[in-house]
């Protein structure tokens, strides 16, 4: 599942919830890409992220990529539970700027 809104900068807010793993990369990734294209920054609430693997990791990796190359930015916003542990595992939450403090 996916909720869009814009917001007042002309960027984006999008609520993740369910897996984002191999078998629906194909769906977020139509989807986070499209929202890219919009103007200003992007937030990503993970909060409902149930579960997460390599292929949803390289895509938030790909939006960051894309994002610092167009001098936006790209926000994880209460990341859940597994995400945090696979963002540590992969040593990816400072690239990420989650606060030390956030984390789980």
């Amino acid at each position: 599942m996916v909720k869009s809104e814009a917001r007042r900068d002309g960027g984006q807010r999008l609520l993740i919830a369910g897996p984002m793993t191999l078998s629906t990369a194909a769906h977020w990734r139509e989807r986070l890409l499209a929202v890219d294209d919009a103007q200003g920054d992007m937030e990503l609430d993970l909060s409902g992220v149930s579960d997460i693997d390599a292929a949803a990791i390289q895509l938030l990796v790909r939006l960051r990529q894309q994002a610092r190359g167009a001098s936006r930015r790209l926000r994880l916003l209460a990341p859940s539970t597994c995400v945090h542990e696979a963002l540590d595992f992969c040593h990816l939450s400072e690239f990420f700027e989650i606060p030390r403090a956030a984390r789980p």
